[in-house]
Parts: C-alpha cells; sequence; structure tokens
C-alpha cells in the first residue's frame, strides 16, 4: 500500500507553521487516507484504484493547507466544501447502514493509532479503570454467587424456612396439623454422633430427618434407594449417606449399602448412598450432613415440650405467596396458643411467633448486608476511578486540538468528533475491562482463600458467564460514564472554542470547571470509603484490645464426647477421676480441668449449657435474668488464670448446703449491687422442686466465655460433679508450660488409653479459637481498608494530575507574576490555595456523604459509634493531607520556575 505520511508530506505544504506540529498534522491526514482506501479495498477494488479513489477525497491540497493555517492562527473552524460533497456522495453510495459501520471502523482504527502514538498514556489509563472495573466485578461475582443465583431446587422460591431456631416436635406437628398453606412441611435435627468400628472413632455430622426431608430438596441416589415409610418407625436405625461419607468412610464401595454402622452406641443400617451433586440447605452453607438417618415423628422421646430440636422447613402450594403462607401460620398459633400454650406462648404469656422466610433469605440474611456494603465500596471505588479517567482525557483533549482541527478541516462535523472521541473512551474502557476480568479472577481467588469462614454459598462463586456479562456491561457503561463529558467538550466547543481556550488564554472557564468538579467527587467519594474503613479498623482494634479475663496463651481444650449409652452420671465422674491425673502427668502440662465449655470452644450466637432465668436474693427480692450456669471442677479458674476474688470451688465439699456457687461480676452486681456478695446467701438453681439455697463463695470478673465482643455476661458457676455429671456435654481445659499446639496428641492418646471409641473432634488451642472469633471483622476492616488505599491513590493521582496541568496552562501567568516581583513563596500559597479550596469542598461533601453512609456500618462496629469524632476527623485530616501533598510539588516547580525560560517557552 502507499506510503500514505510521504504522499501527505508531497502535497501539503505548511511553511507558516513552523512552530506548529506539522508532524500530528501529516499523520493525522495519511490515517485518514488510509482508512478511506482501506474502506475501498474492503468493497473489492483493486489496490491501485483504491488509492487512487482516496487521494481524489482532496482536490485542492493548497487550500486544505490554507484552512488548515487559518484555523491555527485565527482560530476559525475551516471547513472544505469538496470534502464534505465527496463524503456526502459517499454516503449515497454505500448506504447509511455501510456509512455508519465504516465510521465505526475508521474510529477505532484511529483510536489504535491513538495508542501507539502514546502508548504511556493508555497504559496509566486502562490500568485504573482494570482497577476499578475488577474489583467491581470480583466482589459482584461474590454477591451473584450468595444473593441472586437460585438455588438448586426445583422451584426453589416456593420454598421457605420457619425462623426462629429450632422447635419441639409436637409444635411441628401442630404446623402440620393446622395448616394448609405447605404442599410439603418437614424438618430435621442437626446431630453430631459418633461412629465406632474403624481405626478410630470419628464423629460425624448426621441429620435426623422427617419424611419428606430429602424428597423437599430433590435428593437423587448414586446407590440404593431413599428413606421409605417404614424406616420412620421407632428408635432411629435407618439412613442414607452423602457422596462425600460414601467415598472418605467407604471409598466409594457399593457394599456399603446394606452395612450397619455403630452410631452413638446404636446400630444404624445403610440403605442408600446420595449423588454427588445433592447439597441440602446445611450443605449450601459449607456444612454438609455424612448422613441422613430417618426420624420417626412419632417416636416416643420425642414428644415432650421443652426439646428445642427440629429445623422446620416447607415447600408453598402453587399460588400461595409468603405472605399468605405467613397470616394463615399466624392465625393458627393465635388459636393453638389457647389449646397448647406450653408450646405457643413463653413463660410471660406473650405468643411464640414464627417467620417465615424464603429459604435463600434465611440462608443468606447473615451476610446480605456486609456483601451490600462492599458492593457499594466498590461502586464508589470505580466512580473514583472513572473521574481520574475523565479528567485524565479533559487534560488530554486539550492538547489535541491539532488532530481534531485537522480533521474539522477535512469536513468532521460535531456528531463525527462526538463518535470519535466517544469510540476511543469505550475502547479504553474494554481493554480496561479486560485487566479488570484478570483482577477479578486473581480478587475471586483471594476472597476464596482469606475467606474468614460463615459466608453460605461460597463455592458457587465463580467468574463464570454471568460475571463476565457484568463485566461487559460494567466496562460500556463506564466508558460512556467518563467518555461523555470529553466528548460533549469536544463536539461542543466544535475546535474554534477549543483552539480559543488551547492557546494563551488558559484552559477555558467551562473546561476549567468541570475538570475541577471531577476532582472535588474524587475526595468526596474518597472520603466516604475511607471512613467506612477508618471505622471498621478502629472498631476492628478496640474488638482485640479487649482483655479476655483469663490467660488464653497456654491453653488448649477437647470436648469429651460422653453422650452414648455406655456413660451415665457415675461412669462420667469415674472418668473425669481417672482421666485428669493421667492429663497432669503428661509432659509440659501445669493443670487440668474440666467445664461444660471452655471459653471460646463456642463464640459469637452459640451457647451451649443450662439456662437459669429467676432468682431471690438475700432480701427476699424476686429477680428476672437469663444466665447460663457453667459446672466446673476444682482447679478451673486456676487453670484458665482467670480473675477470681474468693474461693473456686476446690475446697468445697460435694453435699455441702447450702449450695456453694460463683458468680461472674455481673450476675453478681445485679443480685446484690453494691454489696459485697462473697458468704452472702440467695436461692437459685431451680429443679422440679423449686429453688434452692445457694452461697457465694467467690466472684470471677471480666471473664469473656462467648468472645471478646460479648462482655462480662452474667454467669453462675457450680460443682460439676454435683450438677454437670448428668450431662453429655463436657470439655477438657489443660494449660500448658509452652506451645498448647505441641501436646494435642498427646491429650489424645490419654483420653484413647481411657475410651479408644471416643470420638475426638474438637481438640484445639485457645488462642486458635480466639483468633478465628474475630477472623470476620479483621476481614472485612482489611477488605474495605484495601478499597480504600487504592481510592486514596486514585485521588492522590488525580489532584496531582489536575494541578500539574493546570500549573502547566498558567505557566505565562505565573512567570509575569514572577517577572513583576512575586517571590516564590507567594506564587507557592497562589498555586495551593486554589488546590486548598477544591480539596474544602470535597472533603465538606464527602463528610456529609460518609455520614449518611456509614449508618449501615452499625451492625458491624464494636466500641465505636458510626459518627465517631475521632475517626472522622482523622480520616478528613488524612484525605487533606494527601490531596494538599499531591498538589505541592506541581506548585513548587511552579514557583521555582525561571520565568525568563517560562516566557521564552510560551
Amino acid at each position: 500500500m502507499r506510503d500514505w505520511k510521504a504522499y501527505v508530506r508531497a502535497r501539503l505544504a505548511l511553511p507558516a507553521l513552523r512552530g506548529l506540529r506539522d508532524e500530528r498534522i501529516v499523520e493525522e491526514l495519511a490515517g485518514q487516507l488510509e482508512d478511506l482506501c482501506r474502506e475501498h479495498l474492503a468493497r473489492g477494488v483493486p489496490e491501485a484504484e483504491a488509492e487512487e479513489l482516496a487521494a481524489a477525497h482532496v482536490t485542492d491540497w493548497d487550500e486544505l493547507a490554507r484552512r488548515i493555517t487559518t484555523a491555527e492562527r485565527k482560530n476559525r473552524q475551516p471547513v472544505a466544501a469538496e470534502w464534505v460533497e465527496d463524503r456526502a456522495r459517499d454516503l449515497e453510495r454505500r448506504g447509511r447502514t455501510g456509512a455508519v459501520a465504516a465510521e465505526l471502523v475508521r474510529n477505532i482504527r484511529y483510536a489504535l493509532r491513538s495508542a501507539r502514538r502514546e502508548p504511556g498514556f493508555w497504559a496509566v489509563t486502562v490500568l485504573i479503570l482494570g482497577l476499578g472495573i475488577g474489583a467491581t466485578t470480583a466482589i459482584f461475582s461474590v454477591v451473584d454467587g450468595v444473593l441472586l443465583k437460585s438455588l438448586p431446587y426445583h422451584q426453589p422460591d416456593r420454598l421457605v424456612y420457619f425462623d426462629g431456631g429450632s422447635f419441639p416436635m409436637p409444635r411441628v406437628a401442630d404446623f402440620v396439623e393446622h395448616t394448609t398453606s405447605f404442599a410439603s412441611l418437614t424438618g430435621v435435627w442437626d446431630e453430631e454422633m459418633d461412629w465406632t468400628g474403624g481405626d478410630r472413632p470419628l464423629q460425624l455430622n448426621a441429620a435426623l430427618v422427617l419424611p419428606g426431608y430429602l424428597e423437599l430438596f430433590d435428593a437423587q441416589l448414586a446407590v440404593g434407594r431413599l428413606l421409605l415409610e417404614e424406616d420412620f418407625q421407632g428408635a432411629p436405625h435407618r439412613a442414607v449417606l452423602s457422596w462425600g461419607a460414601w467415598q472418605r468412610l467407604f471409598g466409594g464401595d457399593p457394599g456399603a449399602v446394606g452395612r450397619s454402622l455403630t452410631m452413638d452406641g446404636n446400630p444404624v443400617q445403610i440403605v442408600g448412598v446420595l449423588d454427588a451433586g445433592f447439597a441440602s440447605p446445611a450443605g449450601l452453607t459449607g456444612r454438609e450432613r455424612d448422613v441422613f438417618v430417618a426420624l420417626d415423628p412419632h417416636w416416643q422421646e420425642l414428644q415432650v415440650s421443652w426439646w428445642f430440636v427440629i429445623e422446620v422447613y416447607g415447600r408453598l402450594r402453587e399460588g400461595v405467596t409468603v405472605a399468605v403462607a405467613q397470616d394463615e401460620l399466624d392465625a393458627a398459633i393465635a388459636r393453638l396458643a389457647d389449646v397448647h400454650p406450653q408450646l405457643h406462648r413463653s413463660r410471660d404469656g406473650n405468643l411464640r411467633a414464627v417467620t417465615l422466610l424464603p429459604l435463600q433469605t434465611s440462608l443468606t440474611g447473615s451476610v446480605r448486608g456486609s456483601l451490600q456494603l462492599l458492593l457499594g465500596a466498590v461502586g464508589l471505588l470505580l466512580l473514583i476511578a472513572c473521574a481520574n479517567v475523565a479528567n485524565l482525557l479533559l487534560a488530554r483533549g486539550t492538547e489535541r486540538h491539532h488532530e481534531l482541527a485537522v480533521r474539522s478541516a477535512i469536513g468532521a462535523g460535531r456528531i463525527r468528533i462526538l463518535a470519535q472521541v466517544l469510540t476511543e473512551s469505550l475502547i479504553f474502557a474494554l481493554a480496561g475491562g479486560l485487566v479488570g476480568v484478570v483482577v477479578a479472577i486473581g480478587g475471586v481467588r483471594a476472597f476464596e482463600m482469606w475467606n474468614p469462614g460463615g459466608i453460605p454459598l461460597i463455592e458457587r462463586v465463580a467468574v463464570d458467564g454471568r460475571v463476565l456479562a457484568f463485566a461487559l456491561a460494567v466496562s460500556l457503561l463506564t466508558g460512556v460514564l467518563f467518555g461523555t463529558a470529553p466528548a460533549l467538550q469536544g463536539a461542543r466547543l466544535n475546535v474554534s472554542a477549543m483552539l480559543k481556550e488551547g492557546g494563551r488564554a488558559g484552559e477555558g472557564r467551562d473546561r476549567g470547571r468541570l475538570r475541577r468538579t471531577l476532582v472535588v467527587v474524587e475526595i468526596a467519594m474518597a472520603l466516604v470509603l475511607l471512613t467506612g474503613a477508618g471505622l471498621l479498623f478502629n472498631s476492628f482494634l478496640h474488638l482485640t484490645s479487649v482483655r479476655p479475663g483469663f490467660d488464653a496463651a497456654h491453653l488448649a481444650g477437647v470436648e469429651l464426647r460422653m453422650g452414648d449409652d455406655r456413660y451415665d452420671e457415675q461412669a462420667r465422674v469415674q472418668f473425669v477421676r481417672r482421666l485428669l491425673p493421667r492429663i497432669e502427668r503428661i509432659p509440659g502440662v501445669r493443670a487440668a480441668a474440666v467445664s461444660i465449655t471452655v471459653p471460646f470452644q463456642y463464640y459469637g450466637g452459640r451457647r451451649r449449657g443450662w439456662w437459669q432465668e429467676r432468682y431471690v436474693n438475700d432480701e427476699g427480692a424476686e429477680i428476672e435474668q437469663s444466665t447460663m450456669i457453667q459446672p466446673v471442677s476444682p482447679n478451673f479458674f486456676a487453670t484458665i488464670g482467670a480473675e477470681l476474688r474468693g474461693d473456686d470451688l476446690s475446697s468445697s465439699a460435694a453435699d455441702e448446703f447450702p449450695i456453694p456457687v460463683v458468680l461472674s461480676q455481673s450476675l453478681a452486681d445485679r443480685l446484690f449491687e453494691d454489696r459485697n456478695p462473697i458468704g452472702r446467701g440467695f436461692q437459685g438453681l431451680q429443679q422440679q422442686g423449686g429453688l434452692k439455697q445457694l452461697r457465694v463463695v467467690g466472684v470471677v470478673s471480666g471473664l469473656h466465655h462467648w468472645g471478646l465482643d460479648q462482655g462480662d455476661r452474667t454467669m453462675l458457676y457450680v460443682s460439676w460433679e454435683r450438677w454437670g455429671a448428668d450431662m453429655a456435654m463436657t470439655a477438657l481445659v489443660v494449660r500448658t508450660a509452652g506451645d498448647p499446639a505441641a501436646v494435642l496428641p498427646a491429650l489424645r492418646d490419654a483420653i484413647w488409653e481411657l475410651d479408644p471409641d471416643m470420638a475426638l473432634p474438637n481438640v484445639f488451642t485457645v488462642s486458635q479459637r480466639m483468633a478465628q472469633s474475630v477472623a470476620t471483622p479483621k476481614f472485612y476492616s482489611a477488605l474495605l481498608i484495601a478499597f480504600a488505599a487504592v481510592a486514596l491513590l486514585l485521588a492522590a493521582g488525580g489532584i496531582y494530575g489536575a494541578m500539574l496541568y493546570t500549573v502547566g496552562r498558567r505557566r505565562r501567568e505565573l512567570a509575569v507574576r514572577a517577572a513583576l516581583g512575586a517571590d516564590g513563596r507567594r506564587l507557592l500559597r497562589l498555586v495551593l490555595w486554589q488546590s486548598a479550596r477544591v480539596t474544602a469542598l470535597g472533603l465538606a461533601i464527602g463528610g456529609g456523604g460518609a455520614l449518611a453512609a456509614t449508618r449501615a456500618l452499625r451492625g458491624m462496629l464494636f466500641g465505636v459509634s458510626a459518627t465517631d469524632p475521632t475517626t472522622l476527623t482523622a480520616v478528613a485530616v488524612l484525605m487533606g493531607s494527601v490531596a494538599l501533598g499531591a498538589s505541592l510539588v506541581p506548585a513548587w516547580r511552579a514557583a521555582r520556575a525561571n520565568p525568563v525560560e517560562a516566557m521564552r517557552a510560551e
């Protein structure tokens, strides 16, 4: 193909331009002619003829040179009539559709040529967009997988969950009998069961299911059969295995069907194996059950009103909405409350209301707000990136008036200039979208790796077709968003105005105002992100600075499984009496004790224990106070290193009366206010025979048993042998001289020496559990801090670029001021004052936005209010300092510039 640059140089003489950028004009014209030639070649025209047809579009090169020179010198827009006439005839010849397509191809080629000329500018712009689009796409993929994708069941929108925890079986029977809104109503009792018969006992996650449960969730079989009606008769004795348990326990052997497993000391026959694709609601949250055991709803042991073990699920009938079913359930509970008050009324006489939730809402409700918060945060980050790129394009657009002058000189009207600039913006955005997809893939993998747990449906998160479509849509929307302002500027000013603003007069009021507005927007949105990140970080610092009330550094815990038929109360007492001396003889062990639970064995909203709600103090006052009773062995408080005043039950006789107890400081304050509680008597430990007489022998203060954020909960400690041995829940706590993790194998061996069939699934260090308890706030605060840091860098870069460009455009003005006697400090203050005004406006707007946005954080904060003045002040100072710091370098360069050299450069 012809060398169009050489052709243009030979035909176009621009001797009058001298200092103007001749090469850029030549390059632009050559590119236009080359595009025309390629269009003719694409229609099948021979090459030589295509070159002649393209060259014929310019009929008078001398007139074109004169028009370009006049436009540069006189700030007028030239129009080549011959070019317009030729283009009109060309449009008629090819048809409107072909013309639009050809114009689009020409604009794309032009954008690619621009990328070759300015690779640095393109790289920076695409990187900024890639970060914004990638972060947004990564978080959207999580939101999509967790909140938006349908559950893998038939008509999942008709599946509901009975919110309110677990229910006793008689109440579930009332729901089934007295409601008609449900095509199916069933339930499950999640329980941990010990399997014996292998090399070592194992704990299996079991689901004792009512009839219809597996069918409700579309269970399919790999081997064997599902549970039949006869399997749901009597004590639990038939079960189906999950695919994972089948592979893990039996290596996928089909012969497993028909075998009997000993679970909690009772034989259970395996009748089938579920397909690998089956997932129960618990499985969707990462807690899939190993075995599904048939549970007879008429089993005698379930027919009590105080055993809250059944979670209830249902499928709505066709045409029935959740609201209609809720109304029917409310009316049924109101009627049944008079018939079965022990089931449907609380102790204070109020109705025990039940809320129906769509199944997906019930699974994701705990994280919905947090994920929406992250999506909003990356949305702000993307908007900051868009503002940054728009500012870059505006600055670049002012420098490109020669290119636009050439295009206008050969007939480009406002629509064509608008289309050209917008097409280039969209190509920027699509390139940024490609980078963003790579960033999103890495971001999703990092999210899954750092996920602290507790996020349901996380296995469904992937950068799939839905997410890629979202990335494409965001890229196109982003391109329009940041490209519209530069495109409209270029089209509206129509080159003449751009040339006026591109000369010595400065950059123009409209363009300068728009650039400053974009900087203000960047500062405001970055401040909102910084405020949210600062509050979460401050909250995390408050949480981790809480003293747990015991020494966790050298503590280990073991959950003792003594719930099967081999253990009664006396057997548990004998086992513990034999176990503790063995544990204390292990090298590296300093002390050992038992209790119902070890601190941080369960944390957050989870509790295991025995509750008491009513007391009578020594003055006869009746006090309602929900309290957890914690039976402990002698030396428990010394073993965990708790802050105890008085006795720790070690010197109390097993049958002593009144019953010796230790109170938490919060319960002591509730019962005795400001009086010394030690030695005082009161009534509590309500049994069938009424309240027992108790005597306070000690007070433990500041013990955070269930989490650092749980406070000093009201707790009452009693002797384990006297009040805890009749319960299956028991845990061993051990203090070591060194790293507690090093003695965990020895602890297992010591327990198995006494009971080889005891499953030990929960062996841990307390420090590890404490770290896990704060993993979620740590994760969200770290993620938001990362977004805020990127936003801060983008905002700083935008301010730096804007100020650098502004100072460059004011170089002549500043040189004149310097020549008239303004010293460097005065010039520095002049430039910084302009930056300070923009920064102050951005901080004011961002501060108001932050106060409104941080309301969404209230449920995630600990020890810090959503309007914490310290945090708000700190982030405002940080944002202002960064903004002024980014302005300092351009201002310093302007203040130190030689006025003579600046005038000569102008």
